[in-house]
């Protein structure tokens, strides 16, 4: 049951990525360094990816690190320097 409720996490992060991306290409405010949040039912009941038997796990080409009973995910894009973009889960 965990690798499938990691498996939810990991697709709602997918597209929290995707939305933010498309959020940043149609905002006329956005800056290099934008910040998007949205609100996250995180499902994981340990602290560890099930598909990585760790804490980080790479979604998206970005690394995510696990946060148990996670409500929030923030996304801060810099199209300039991609290796800059950073993918946060916690709890708000």
């Amino acid at each position: 049951m965990e690798k499938s409720r990691d498996a939810t996490d990991a697709a709602n992060v997918r597209a929290a990525i995707a939305q933010a991306s498309a959020d940043y290409l149609t905002s006329d405010k956005a800056t290099p360094t934008t910040k998007f949040e949205y609100k996250f039912d995180g499902k994981s009941s340990d602290a560890n990816w099930a598909q990585t038997g760790t804490t980080t796990m790479n979604i998206g080409g970005y690394n995510v690190d696990m946060v148990q009973g996670a409500t929030k995910i923030t996304i801060t894009l810099d199209p300039a320097d991609n290796t800059k973009t950073t993918v946060v889960l916690s709890k708000a």
